[in-house]
Formats: C-alpha cells, structure tokens, sequence
C-alpha cells in the first residue's frame, strides 16, 4: 500500500498531459497576438505614409503659392525638413508627379510594401489625391 509520504512524491512533478495542455494554449496565444502585432504594424505603415504625403503636398502647396508653378523633384526636396524627400515606410522612394498631370496640379505615390503598381493590403497602393478614402477603409 501507499504511504501518505509516497503520494506526496508522485504529485511533485507535472504530468506530460499537463504540460502539453499548457504548452497548446501558449503556442494559441502567441499565434493570435502575432497576427494581430502584423496587423497594427501595416496599418501603422500605412498612417505614416500618409502623413509623410501630406507633408510632401504642403511643401508643394508652399512652393506653387510662391513662384506659380509647381517644383522639380530638387526643388521639393530643398523645401522638405532636412532637405530631402523621405522615403516611404517600406524604405522605397516616393513617386512625385507634376509633369504629365500639367496645370491639373501634381500627385504623390507609394507603391506599398511591394513597390509595385496596384495591390491591396500592405501592397495597397497610397496616393495623395485618394488620401482622405483611404482613411475611411481602415
């Protein structure tokens, strides 16, 4: 028969059940908060790009109300802070558009994570003209 003092040293440890239960809900948990870490790192991407472009279109605003005409790539970046265009979040070179849009005005472009025409979630194009829907389809 078992002793009092034997039953004491046989429930000393955690039996394999146990810890595997233990270990499936970490993995659960730790799955669930990286998907949603990834998701509030592209949307946070995504709201910086727009503030950069934002920034990008007063510069030009600023420039065209002083000499009529809207800048060269050179002329923006001496109109940015630090004297140089950003690049976007993803570390790509936003694409400045004044030239074949003429009188119409000018454009500012992110590719998105991709760098690449079109896309939809990280790869979601931003462009300055489309800014204010692009905040409404968070």
């Amino acid at each position: 028969m078992y002793s009092k003092q034997n039953r004491n040293k046989s429930r000393r440890a955690f039996s394999l059940l146990e810890v595997m239960v233990v270990l499936v809900i970490i993995a659960m948990v730790a799955s669930i908060a990286t998907v949603s870490y990834s998701k509030y790192m592209r949307r946070s991407r995504q709201r910086v790009a727009r503030t950069q472009i934002s920034a990008i279109m007063k510069a030009v605003k600023g420039f065209h109300s002083v000499h009529a005409r809207y800048p060269s790539e050179e002329e923006l970046a001496g109109e940015m802070d630090g004297g140089r265009i950003p690049l976007d979040p993803w570390g790509n070179a936003y694409i400045y558009n004044s030239e074949s849009l003429g009188d119409n005005g000018f454009e500012v472009i992110s590719y998105g994570a991709d760098d690449e025409e079109d896309g939809e979630g990280e790869n979601m194009d931003i462009v300055s003209w489309d800014l204010n829907n692009l905040e409404n389809n968070e």
